[in-house]
């Protein structure tokens, strides 16, 4: 005696491989969790007060414009006084130089004697 039994459509082998079905899973949670997410925004907390518009102004932060640097008009132009250097190579390869020894002078701004002869 065999039990006849009403066979379903298959589960189709290339959504297993390509996990078809975890995707579809992941999106559905990632729905409900964002359902939930604004239920709970937009529902009124008992107990809880309500923003007036005192409040509302006390947590106001006016947005901060960062405007240029107020300069003085009559300094703008003005150039360097000194130009110790004859060229602008001369200029970066003593600073290089400083840059080198850096290490081994001693003060504040390092500008100063050598800590070893």
């Amino acid at each position: 005696m065999s039990a006849l039994r009403e066979i379903g459509p298959s589960t189709p082998f290339f959504d297993l491989l390509q996990h078809r079905y975890q995707q579809l899973w992941v999106q559905e949670q990632k729905a409900t969790q964002k359902a939930v997410k604004l239920e709970k925004k937009h529902k009124v907390i008992l107990g809880k007060l309500y923003e007036t518009r005192s409040s509302q102004l006390r947590k106001y932060k006016p947005p901060v414009e960062l405007g240029a640097l107020w300069h003085m008009p009559h300094f703008q132009k003005v150039g360097p006084h000194l130009d110790t250097f004859p060229t602008e190579a001369d200029r970066q390869k003593a600073f290089k130089a400083h840059r080198e020894e850096h290490a081994v002078r001693q003060g504040t701004l390092r500008m100063g004697n050598y800590s070893h002869p």
